[in-house]
């Protein structure tokens, strides 16, 4: 089953290159209050969607934040 969760997060000042898929997962659990984090997904700036897979998937993330400055992660 899957839940729609209307929720906006702001991270605030962040260094992208210090970015890691655990720290993520952790900001979804501690923040969020989410149980656990199964997948992540990215919405990219032109509605494509990337799946976020450890810390070569945040090389994803880095990319996509050249073109913009708003990231829509989804968390399963």
């Amino acid at each position: 089953m899957v839940n729609k969760v209307d929720l906006l997060f702001y991270y605030g000042e962040y260094d992208p290159d210090l970015l890691s898929y655990i720290d993520i997962c952790e900001e979804f659990h501690e923040k969020l209050g989410f149980s656990k984090v199964q997948q992540l997904l990215l919405k990219g700036p032109f509605g494509k969607y990337y799946l976020i897979e450890g810390d070569s998937g945040i090389r994803t993330i880095q990319t996509i934040l050249s073109v913009s400055a708003v990231l829509e992660l989804l968390s399963l």
